[in-house]
């Protein structure tokens, strides 16, 4: 039995399907993740390690390398990259995909346990493991707060109740805190008093730890009873500290209090944040993949709430970043338009039909086919995001396809006086494999992007699904409940209403009229083939050319009006003046930019400022957030000194950009000599700011510091007795200071800071001559008997991928287009001697475009072949099929115009309308070809007489449903604002391409006569 003669026969079972579906439906959408847009990021680990006052080389050498070393081996490794700064070693482990990173965690910390030896002393705790899945690519909800309670209460309350409570919310990856400030216990030595004492500093800080010590000694038997044992020596007061016995002079016991000042202190901040000229305390939130944006950031505001009623007047909260704001934006514009591609689609089925019962029909297929797509993204834990929403936007047209074959085939039989029970069962059951046929070679084109990999994946993956699903139900709705609906709501129309008789029957008049004159046409053509045949040819060759006339990028740029401000200050500047130096940027920002609704700074000790500036909405200003961008670029470095500054684009362009390494064009160096590695970057970056489309370069790595080295008399060390480990531990207590234990008070933990009173001051010669180093005959030596001190320059940063040290040049452009100042660059540095060992391969979203189209022609090549095999087991012939294919080309012509019309650039998103097309394109002449052959086998009717009846009779149909697919993606193809820029050039393409892919299935048919003859004489 046929899936639609069951669904007429059993209406009790349907009306259950339905209700079942519109149920899970609802519940599906209300459960469904909402976001923005898709998680952008690979899944991976990141390994910090801290080691304070130690320099970039140092550090990658003694931290970073040993920690590389270690981790190369972890099952499932796809890349390790490293970055090694003052202080601060960040190595990044990313994953073959479909690794579960979690369960990779005990592996990591097995391996750097094993390489805890080789790592110095004096770094800060342990080496820290971040795992960071696919969501946790940058916050969802970034927040200041500041407080008039005591610094310390504040700090304390925000820093464990507060960020307790975020965490506990459901689907919370990490909270991060900026700009907190805490105390800690410093033991502030005096330089002279030590010296004249012929102290030692290695001593107190080795007594400090040995003193301050709780150590378990294991369980005895102690009155019949097994007891733990533990040793507690630690201090309990500051006086207990005071006065710790740290040595002897004539016969005296010299205290810590005689050589030291000891007491709490505001520890030294390593970030301020700052907005409108005010240090305040920020909170960046972020989720795991599986959290839903909307209900996090909601909870998070309850939170708030309860504070603030908790503790009134206290706290003041501003929002820095709210993706739940962009999130109701986004999907709110992508759903404003599929409503509106719904509405125009259901409009123009009326004036088709003129039958408010079969639009009705229609209509209802519409819903029950999106609601069945919903549930089917839910089950495979689809998001609803501005991607996959606007898969389903596209999807509008094409789902109504199916149904208006099916019901206009019914409406012919049932017009012709046939029953509404029979009507439905010959109009489905003639047209009914035609239509599955269709819909299967549209689902074949969208469902190889489901298994693309890498960032194109990540895009496409959700977009493609929702597709799939859509179609997917329109096949079943079609051919089950459209023969239903038809059983039971198909009647005559007795209406009387003389306006609308008048308008129904000018339409039909006006139809009529179009199929007479297609008649006319398609006849002449089929007598002279090869006019229209030439002409679409020299057509396709003149579209082509216009290619050049486009750009090309990744992605489309967006406007959600968000921007992001990269300073960087000279490596000398302290982090107050570094704060000042934002200070001085804002004013310039605000005087630039009326348009500001808010601008946060964030000044960190590595000289580098990151600032976030929010725009108000498109509909309150006159200029576009790339206007704004490209007038801050030129302003803020033309009247700001002393920095570097870089503005770019924020929202969905920031998170391409950290998914594939940074915005603008990209030039990776890799080699083993620093120094060779600079040289060629200058060079090339030289040549990059000539270029007319670069604004300014920029690289991740220079010598912008200088450093002391303390270069050590090893031998004559030796014969003192002093080792090298003695003198660093030293020069860094007297320098910058050391961690020597924790001092517990009140149940609070603090850090004990052992400094000296030179600590950050201006040093000189006779500075240096006070140090002094205990020998092994145990007398005081001056460090600067045995070091020579040199002053060289020093690297801000070591970057390192896969072992090899890496430098990176960036060109910020002045256009979307990345080809043109690509295949300049590139010819250029062809043209050079690169040093021995240097190689370089362009990065950022630039590489991936190259890598992103040759993936989709691969879909391309495998749907055209999918889409053929569809068609051969359709028709069981081989020729048919290729007919129809030859038709796919020619909807360039239409994709390129509808790019050029609307000043696009070629992306990846328009290519996947080139590919949608290819489904597309096909299915009117897979509807068209299968009637002709019905025609034949029923009628007995020659090959042109087939064609030309078979094609008129189609005509209609074939018209509502490319009309019901353009009208559905027209309202797409004019979104601007919002994202919506990703997904217009989407509906464009395939507006376009329907066109011109539309008239040329219309009069293509003179090649298939001949065919088709010679295919019959062979058979015969």
């Amino acid at each position: 039995m046929k899936l639609s003669d069951y669904s007429i026969k059993h209406p009790a079972v349907i009306t259950i399907i339905l209700v079942a579906i519109v149920v899970f439906g609802v519940i599906a959408f209300m459960n469904s993740n909402e976001e923005a847009f898709p998680a952008m990021g690979l899944a991976g680990a990141s390994v910090v390690t801290v080691y304070p006052g130690i320099g970039s080389e140092y550090m990658e050498r003694e931290v970073t390398s040993p920690i590389e070393d270690a981790l190369s081996s972890v099952s499932g490794l796809k890349e390790l990259s490293s970055t090694s700064r003052d202080s601060v070693s960040i190595v990044v482990i990313e994953f073959n995909d479909g690794e579960d990173v979690f369960s990779k965690l005990p592996e990591m910390r097995e391996k750097l346990n094993n390489a805890a030896d080789k790592l110095p002393d004096g770094i800060t705790g342990e080496p820290e493991i971040y795992i960071h899945d696919a969501g946790s690519l940058m916050p969802i909800y970034s927040f200041t707060v500041s407080s008039t309670l005591p610094v310390e209460t504040f700090t304390d309350f925000i820093k464990n109740d507060f960020k307790a409570g975020i965490t506990r919310i459901s689907g919370v990856s990490s909270v991060n805190i900026y700009g907190d400030y805490s105390n800690e216990l410093e033991i502030k030595l005096h330089l002279d008093e030590v010296e004249t004492r012929g102290l030692a500093v290695l001593d107190i800080y080795s007594l400090l730890q040995y003193y301050n010590i709780s150590l378990p000694a294991g369980s005895v038997g102690y009155q019949g009873k097994n007891i733990n044992v533990r040793t507690s020596g630690e201090f309990s007061s500051i006086s207990e500290l005071e006065n710790l016995v740290i040595g002897q002079k004539d016969n005296s016991l010299i205290y810590l209090k005689d050589v030291a000042e000891i007491g709490f202190a505001e520890k030294a901040p390593e970030t301020y944040i700052r907005y409108n000229g005010k240090d305040l305390l920020q909170i960046d939130v972020l989720k795991r993949s599986s959290g839903n944006t909307i209900d996090i950031i909601n909870s998070i505001d309850k939170l708030i709430a309860e504070t603030e009623n908790r503790f009134p007047g206290k706290f003041e909260f501003n929002v820095v970043t709210d993706q739940r704001e962009s999130s109701n934006l986004t999907i709110n514009t992508v759903i404003q338009t599929a409503i509106s591609g719904i509405i125009l689609a259901v409009f123009i089925i009326y004036i088709f039909l003129h039958n408010i019962r079969s639009t009705l029909i229609i209509g209802l297929s519409l819903p029950i086919s999106i609601l069945i797509t919903i549930i089917g993204m839910y089950l495979t834990h689809t998001t609803l995001n501005m991607l996959s929403l606007s898969g389903i936007t596209v999807a509008i047209g094409m789902i109504v396809d199916s149904s208006i074959v099916v019901l206009e085939n019914t409406n012919k039989h049932f017009s012709d006086g046939m029953g509404a029970i029979e009507a439905s069962s010959l109009g489905a059951g003639e047209v009914g494999g035609s239509v599955l046929a269709s819909a299967s070679t549209s689902i074949c084109v969208f469902l190889p992007m489901a298994f693309l990999t890498g960032v194109i994946g990540i895009i496409m993956k959700g977009l493609s699904l929702s597709i799939v699903f859509a179609l997917a139900a329109s096949a079943l709705v079609s051919v089950i409940i459209v023969p239903y609906l038809s059983a039971l709501f198909l009647k005559e129309d007795n209406s009387k209403h003389k306006y609308l008789t008048a308008f129904h029957n000018t339409i039909e008049k006006g139809i009529q009229f179009l199929i007479r004159m297609y008649k006319k046409g398609l006849s002449a053509v089929l007598r002279k083939p090869f006019a229209i045949i030439a002409a679409a040819v020299v057509i396709l060759i003149a579209t082509v050319v216009l290619v050049g006339f486009l750009g090309v990028s990744f992605i489309p740029p967006t406007d959600t009006g968000e921007i992001e401000i990269s300073i960087r200050t000279p490596d000398s500047f302290s982090l107050e003046q570094t704060r000042d130096k934002a200070d001085e940027i804002d004013s310039v920002v605000r005087s630039l930019v009326p348009e500001i609704d808010s601008a946060f700074y964030k000044t960190e000790t590595n000289s580098s400022i990151s600032a976030k500036l929010k725009l108000v909405g498109t509909d309150y200003r006159k200029r576009s957030v790339h206007e704004i961008i490209s007038i801050l670029q030129k302003e803020l470095n033309a009247e700001i000194t002393d920095a570097e500054i870089f503005v770019v684009n924020g929202g969905f362009d920031s998170l391409i950009g950290m998914a594939t390494g940074g915005q603008g064009l990209k030039i990776r160096l890799s080699g083993n000599n620093l120094d060779d590695l600079m040289q060629t970057a200058a060079r090339i970056s030289l040549f990059l700011e000539k270029d007319d489309d670069v604004i300014t370069t920029s690289m991740d790595m220079h010598y912008g510091k200088e450093e002391i080295v303390s270069n050590l008399m090893l031998d004559y060390m030796g014969s003192l007795g002093i080792t090298p480990y003695e003198a660093a531990v030293t020069t860094r207590i007297f320098f910058s200071g050391m961690d020597a234990g924790t001092y517990r008070q009140n149940g609070k933990n603090y850090n004990i800071l052992l400094t000296s009173d030179i600590a950050g001051e201006e040093i000189s010669d006779d500075t240096i001559n006070l140090i002094n180093i205990k020998s092994g005959s145990g007398k005081t030596v001056s460090l600067s008997s045995f070091t020579d001190f040199e002053t060289k320059p020093a690297v801000s940063a070591i970057i390192k991928k896969n072992k090899n040290i890496t430098l990176t040049v960036t060109a910020y452009l002045d256009t979307q287009d990345q080809i043109g100042i690509t295949e300049r660059v590139s010819s250029y540095i062809d043209t050079i001697e690169l040093p021995y060992g240097v190689s370089w391969e362009t990065g950022g979203a630039s590489s991936l475009i190259s890598d992103s189209f040759k993936s989709l022609f691969l879909i391309l090549g495998i749907a055209v072949f999918l889409v053929y095999s569809v068609m051969v087991i359709q028709f069981e012939k081989f020729v048919q099929p290729v007919i129809i294919m030859i038709s796919i080309p020619f909807c360039l012509i239409g994709v390129i115009a509808g790019l050029l019309i609307f000043g696009s650039t070629i992306s990846i998103i328009p290519m996947l309308g080139v590919i949608s097309l290819a489904g597309i394109v096909v299915n009117n002449a897979i509807v068209m070809i299968d009637y002709i052959n019905l025609i034949r086998k029923r009628d007995q009717v020659p090959l042109i007489e087939a064609i030309v009846d078979g094609c008129a009779s189609r005509l209609k149909p074939i018209l509502m449903t490319t009309l019901t697919t353009f009208f559905g993606v027209l309202p797409m193809a004019f979104a601007s604002g919002n994202g919506g820029e990703v997904y217009a050039p989407l509906g464009q393409s395939i507006a376009g391409g329907l066109i011109t892919s539309t008239m040329l299935t219309l009069f293509w048919y003179r090649q298939y006569t001949r065919l088709s003859n010679s295919t019959a004489r062979k058979e015969n």
